[in-house]
C-alpha cells in the first residue's frame, strides 16, 4: 500500500495527492534519448525545461499540480518532480482533451515555448571585468553537470575525495 503524501491547499484543507501522476523533467526533454527518460516524440519536445515552467504551463492548462524536490532516479542531478492530477476520483478525466499521461506532457510541451520565461528571457548582467567570461563559465558548467560526462567527473572526484579522507584519519 503506498503511503499518503499529504499536501495543504489555499483554503487549509489537507490533499491526499499519492495518487497523482508523476512527470519528471526528462519526460519533455529533447536533448534526451528514450533510454535516457524522454517519453514524447523529440519532435514534440522542448529543449532542457525546468520543473518550474512545466508547473507554471499546467496552472495555464488548468490542471492541478503540485511541484515536489525530489531527484529522477535516471540521472540525481535533475532535481524536481510535478505531481499532476488528470482523472477525478470517479476516474474521469478533468479535461475532455487530457485522458492521459501522454496527451498531459504533449499539451505541456506545446505551452512551455509560449510561456514569458521562454518568450523574454531575462538578460544576464555581467558585473565582472572579464567581457563575458562568467556567462561562460555557467553554460560550460550548466553543460558538464547536465550531459553523462559531468556526472562521469563528479563521480570521480567523489572517489578520489573518499580516498584522501581515508589517508588522512
Amino acid at each position: 500500500m503506498a503511503t499518503q503524501v499529504l499536501v495543504t491547499a489555499a483554503d487549509g484543507s489537507e490533499i491526499d495527492v499519492s495518487r497523482w501522476n508523476i512527470v519528471y523533467p526528462n519526460y519533455l526533454n529533447s536533448a534526451k534519448t528514450v533510454p535516457e527518460g524522454r517519453r514524447i516524440a523529440k519532435t514534440k519536445c522542448v529543449e532542457n525545461p525546468t520543473i518550474a515552467e512545466m508547473g507554471e504551463a499546467c496552472r495555464e492548462l488548468g490542471v492541478p499540480c503540485v511541484l515536489e524536490d525530489k531527484c529522477y532516479p535516471r540521472d540525481w542531478l535533475i532535481r524536481g518532480r510535478l505531481r499532476v492530477r488528470i482523472i477525478d476520483d470517479s476516474g474521469k478525466p478533468l479535461r475532455a482533451d487530457i485522458d492521459g499521461k501522454r496527451q498531459l506532457l504533449e499539451k505541456i510541451s506545446e505551452v512551455i515555448p509560449t510561456l514569458k520565461s521562454r518568450t523574454h528571457p531575462q538578460k544576464e548582467e555581467n558585473h565582472g571585468a572579464g567581457g563575458g567570461g562568467a556567462k561562460e563559465t555557467t553554460a560550460a558548467a550548466t553543460a558538464a553537470s547536465s550531459s553523462k560526462g559531468g556526472q562521469h567527473q563528479q563521480q570521480q572526484q567523489h572517489r578520489s575525495n573518499k580516498k584522501k579522507n581515508k589517508r588522512n584519519k
